[in-house]
């Protein structure tokens, strides 16, 4: 930049902070008197004349003729990313542009040798991206902010193919106009919502399901009126569709194109928890596997609250609080998934990442910020704390498996080792949990929380000598009390291998199980003496290991045998 335009450079960074190209082409266009340093002052308007000034001067280098270079990049700022060469796309546009389709052809062809669209596999864009988003604003709106029905005419032209990139580029450009003025994108968009809803209302599941599909990539940008179509869907179950004579869409299928809406949805902390109440309710009736299906509800809301590189805490910070009111109500730990399944999230030990640009898919581990998430860990594990003391079973059990998780050692994913400070912080978590177990054995306690908090504990054991938690947990362990129906239920509900961590070989492990088998036998005989009453003791057996998760059908044989074979 010349001497003496040296003055502009602190106005021209600050209205340019976060768009380099911005700074780079603003400061060529000023230093050679194209536009007048005293714009600065005007953020908006700086930019639109930076984008303007750059957009014409890539015109100028374009030939003259038939086509209209403006009005043909417009339309690949509303519908891109998109094959020049599609049919879909050509035809609509020598229509709407009133050229032949070979000449769209030949033209989009120019502009992506003159670098204007960058090919990425059989798709081009416009770059930069923010050009494109320029473009698609100076087509859309009039220079006192109205519409000027492009937005219509490339709805009307492009749904039937482009549909989601349509809503994605359209919500997308709303979104940032309601930034400025919210009056202006609510009238961008109005007609073509009505049209939306009204062809969603009036459809069948077919017709709900392919429009929710199209609107992942838009829900991000439209929340509200994303979600006003998610309750209409979830209050008014759609008419089945009948594609064969054995192939139906239901209202299943439409649902089921709702977790990857409420997803984008999510990121809003003003509808956050509309999202995530729905989606509780969806998780609890998708009886699909979650681990087969990325869109699972199940599996949505623990990425909610998972740790991330770029995630606010305060998105955490909500998803602990939303977790510890749903554990108040005894029927969310119905099923498999409870609300301490999220829990256990918020109390991992490092956090995940998959990210991909272009071809490029990047996963692994990072290290957690553990000052600015400890209050939200805390919070966690006082969740925790709060159902280990249940008095309804099925939630303390369930709390012991998140104790264990707390407990158990850490091996980092890809990093090689773990730094002093996350073992500092992770040994004082391990302590406050045992700490917490340790409230709860001055209590009474049924007999099979009690033996599964022995064994979180004899597997939780670090196997190192001197181990200062190690020594710790053996403390814990010889607290609790011997009795009766403590070794009946232990030597029923033991595993074929829970007793080879237990040892150094599988041998004396094999030893060990039979002999507590042998001695829960004999304790059980002498308990029920009769026929009838070891009947109804191993019902009673049965049930309780149901409910703690640990039966398995070889150890009950085995049990079976040998209490009541003589």
């Amino acid at each position: 930049m010349a001497p003496t335009k040296l003055t502009t450079r602190r106005p021209l960074a600050a209205v340019s902070a976060d768009t380099p190209l911005v700074t780079v082409v603003g400061g060529r266009l000023i230093a050679r008197g194209d536009i007048p340093p005293a714009l600065l002052a005007n953020e908006e308007e700086f930019r639109r004349q930076v984008f303007d000034k750059f957009s014409a001067e890539y015109e100028r280098l374009l030939p003259v003729g038939a086509v209209e270079w403006r009005k043909l990049l417009n339309l690949v700022a509303a519908v891109g990313p998109l094959e020049p060469t599609a049919t879909s796309f050509v035809e609509p546009a020598a229509e709407v542009l009133r050229i032949r389709p070979d000449e769209v052809i030949s033209a989009l062809d120019r502009l992506e040798k003159h670098g204007l669209l960058l090919r990425g596999g059989r798709l081009v864009r416009i770059v930069p991206d923010l050009l494109s988003d320029f473009l698609l604003e100076g087509a859309c709106l009039t220079g006192a902010g109205e519409s000027t029905r492009f937005s219509d005419l490339v709805f009307e032209k492009f749904q039937s193919t482009y549909l989601s990139n349509v809503r994605r580029n359209l919500g997308e450009l709303d979104w940032r106009i309601v930034q400025r003025n919210q009056d202006q994108g609510a009238r961008l968009l109005e007609s073509i919502w009505k049209e939306i809803e009204a062809a969603f209302t009036a459809g069948d599941a077919g017709v709900r399901m392919q429009l929710f599909k199209s609107l992942k990539e838009a829900a991000l940008f439209q929340p509200v009126r994303v979600l006003r179509l998610v309750r209409r869907a979830m209050e008014n179950e759609a008419v089945t569709t009948q594609v064969l004579s054995d192939w139906q869409i239901t209202q299943g299928h439409v649902v089921r194109e709702i977790p990857p809406l409420l997803r984008a949805i999510a990121l809003h902390l003003d509808h956050i928890e509309e999202a995530a109440g729905i989606l509780w309710q969806l998780a609890q009736q998708d009886k699909r596997a979650p681990h087969q299906f990325p869109d699972h509800s199940r599996r949505i809301l623990e990425e909610m609250a998972e740790y991330g590189r770029y995630k606010p805490v305060q998105y955490n910070e909500w998803m602990a609080d939303f977790a510890a009111r749903l554990c108040r109500d005894p029927q969310t730990f119905d099923g498999p998934f409870t609300p301490l399944s999220i829990v256990d999230k918020l109390l991992a030990k490092e956090g995940e990442f998959t990210e991909s640009e272009g071809y490029t898919v990047s996963f692994g581990g990072f290290p957690l910020n553990y000052p600015a998430i400890r209050p939200i860990r805390e919070r966690a594990l006082g969740t925790v704390d709060s159902c280990l003391n249940s008095e309804v079973s099925k939630i303390a059990l369930r709390a012991t498996e998140s104790i264990s998780r707390v407990l158990s050692g850490f091996l980092p994913m890809i990093r090689h080792m773990i730094s002093e400070e996350e073992a500092k912080w992770q040994m004082e978590e391990r302590r406050a949990a045992l700490g917490v177990v340790e409230n709860r054995l001055k209590k009474a306690m049924p007999t099979p929380l009690l033996r599964q908090i022995r064994s979180v504990l004899r597997h939780s054991r670090p196997r190192t000598k001197d181990n200062p938690l190690g020594e710790k947990i053996d403390q814990v362990l010889s607290s609790i009390p011997q009795s009766d129906d403590l070794v009946i239920f232990d030597a029923f509900s033991t595993g074929e291998w829970d007793h080879d961590g237990f040892h150094e070989n599988l041998e004396d492990a094999n030893r060990s199980r039979n002999e507590l088998i042998a001695r829960g036998v004999a304790t059980f005989r002498t308990k029920f003496p009769d026929g009838r009453q070891q009947v109804d003791g191993l019902v009673q057996l049965v049930r309780d290991a149901e409910a703690c998760g640990c039966r398995g059908r070889k150890q009950v044989l085995q049990f079976h045998r040998r209490a009541l074979l003589r």
